[in-house]
C-alpha cells in the first residue's frame, strides 16, 4: 500500500487495513491506526547528547512480543531528544497483527510531524518483530532492491556497529531518504523528509528505534 492511501486512511477516523511487503510501507497484516495530538518542546529542552543518552547492548533473548507501542518506546520527546529539536504537527501510531506468510509476530510504524504538508509525517520509523533471525534479514532485500528500482542509492552504514543500508535520492515521496536494518529478530526502517542531513538523522534515529525496542 502507497504512503497516499495509507495517509487517506489515517484522517479523521481509527481504522483497520493491511500493509503488504518488508518495510514502512510493505509490512502484511491488519493494522489499528490511532492518531493523537502533541504539543512541540521546546528545542532548549532537547538533550544536547541524545544518542548517548540510549546506547545499551542488545539482548541475546529471543523476543515474543515488541515491549511497548509507540507511545512508551518512541514518545515525541524522544525523537525531539535524539534530533536535538522540535518536529511539531501530530502523531500517528500504527500496531500492526501477526502475519503467518511473512512469519511476523507484531509491527510498530510511528509517524512524526503529520501535517498537510506530510500525510504520513516528516518523520516514519517503523519495527517488526519476527519469528527468527533468519525471518527478519529476509525482509531487508526486497526493500533495498524497491528503492534502488525507484532510483535509490544504496550505501553501507553502520548503527551501533550493525550494518544498515542508507536509500538515498529515491524518486518521489514513497521513495524518500531511508536507513534499513536488521537487528536478530527484528527489522529497523526509518523515513525522514525535507531534511538537510538526511544520514545524520536517520542513523540517530535508528538507533533510538533500535535500542529501545529491544529486550533488555
Amino acid at each position: 500500500m502507497s504512503r497516499r492511501a495509507i495517509a487517506a486512511a489515517l484522517v479523521g477516523m481509527t481504522a483497520i487495513t493491511t500493509i503488504a511487503g518488508c518495510a514502512h510501507r510493505t509490512l502484511p497484516g491488519h493494522t489499528v491506526y490511532r492518531t493523537v495530538t502533541v504539543t512541540p518542546r521546546s528545542t532548549a529542552e532537547a538533550s544536547t547528547s541524545p544518542v548517548a543518552a540510549v546506547r545499551s547492548p542488545s539482548s541475546g533473548k529471543i523476543m515474543r512480543k515488541l515491549p511497548g507501542t509507540c507511545d512508551d518506546l518512541l514518545s515525541v520527546g524522544t525523537i525531539v531528544d535524539a534530533l536535538g529539536h522540535d518536529i511539531g504537527g501530530k502523531t500517528a501510531f500504527v500496531v500492526g497483527l501477526p502475519d503467518a506468510t511473512t512469519g511476523r509476530i507484531s509491527y510498530l510504524n510511528c509517524r512524526y510531524a503529520v501535517g498537510p504538508g506530510a500525510p504520513t509525517g516528516r518523520i516514519e520509523i517503523g519495527v517488526s518483530l519476527y519469528r527468527t533471525a533468519a525471518k527478519a534479514a529476509a525482509r531487508i532485500g526486497p526493500t533495498i532492491s524497491d528503492y534502488v528500482a525507484h532510483g535509490a542509492r544504496s550505501t553501507a552504514a553502520s548503527v551501533d556497529g550493525r550494518p544498515a543500508r542508507l536509500l538515498l535520492g529515491g524518486a518521489g515521496a514513497d521513495y524518500a531518504p531511508t536507513v534499513v536494518l536488521a537487528d536478530g529478530q527484528r527489522t529497523i526502517v526509518v523515513t525522514v523528509h525535507g531534511s538537510t542531513d538526511p544520514s545524520a538523522e536517520l542513523t540517530r534515529l535508528a538507533l533510538v528505534a533500535d535500542h529501545r525496542t529491544a529486550t533488555n
